[in-house]
């Protein structure tokens, strides 16, 4: 199921990749604004209370900031996210590998595992070239629909 899932949502990206990342960025910087604005609330309202209200407030000014970056300049968020997609797939690559070689006495077929674990290695090797490229010709620009 989770890699029907996967393949689906490559799709509709691949399909639509522009509008997909513009959705991701929007919904995500939505969430991350309103998450921060209850925190705040929820400090405000509770501050006499409880222990350590000063960190409830911080987090919640902190998801109202990065709810606001994420909206407001949807460039960098893109960015950021290519770059955490890229630690993602460079984790689980070498994790799926160590898998495969301590499994190996276990399961049938970890050759398999092996040359997925690679590809996701070089998956993530390819994003991060991409995003050091993109930064380095166009670091000013916001995401746009090109």
């Amino acid at each position: 199921m989770r890699g029907l899932f996967a393949i689906g949502f490559g799709i509709v990206a691949y399909a639509w990749p522009t509008i997909s990342l513009a959705a991701l960025i929007i919904v995500f910087g939505a969430y991350a604004l309103a998450d921060g604005a209850f925190l705040v609330l929820k400090a405000v309202g509770n501050w006499i209370a409880m222990d350590d209200p000063w960190l409830l407030l911080l987090e919640g000014l902190l998801g109202i900031g990065i709810g606001a970056i994420s909206l407001f300049a949807p460039g960098v968020t893109a960015i950021g996210l290519l770059f955490y997609i890229a630690a993602w797939s460079l984790s689980t690559g070498f994790l799926e590998i160590a898998g495969a070689i301590r499994l190996r006495r276990e399961i049938r077929g970890e050759i398999w595992w092996i040359l997925s674990g690679i590809a996701s290695i070089v998956f993530g090797v390819m994003l991060v070239a991409l995003g050091i490229r993109i930064r380095a010709h166009r670091p000013d620009q916001q995401l746009s629909a090109e």
